[in-house]
């Protein structure tokens, strides 16, 4: 349907010497299907339906780390924010919680 149509495409599909071509809307998935008319053997006409499914992808969250954290050896304890601009990703992904882990390799 046109409906479905322009929330995927921002160039509909076309057909131009067998060569289908189209562009998509970034961070959107789901199906559209369009009538295809082969008209090449006038007076006969050929319909079929095409359908183009889009999966959806999901992308990575982002973040940005603070500077090295410095400061000498028997300052005790440091506390600050060490992640800021934090972002699950586009609007299909801003749902999603993000949460972080962190591994400490301490040899002394």
């Amino acid at each position: 349907d046109s409906a479905a149509a322009a929330a995927l495409f921002t160039t509909l599909p076309s057909f131009s010497g067998g060569t289908l071509s189209f562009a998509l809307v970034a961070h959107r998935f789901g199906e559209a299907t369009f009538n295809i008319t082969d008209t090449s053997v006038s007076p006969v006409v050929s319909y079929r339906l095409l359908s183009i499914q889009v999966s959806p992808v999901n992308d990575p969250p982002s973040f940005t780390l603070a500077p090295s954290i410095e400061m000498e050896e028997d300052e005790g304890r440091w506390a600050g924010m060490a992640v800021v601009s934090i972002s699950a990703g586009p609007l299909e992904d801003a749902l999603q919680q993000v949460s972080f882990s962190m591994h400490v390799d301490a040899t002394p």
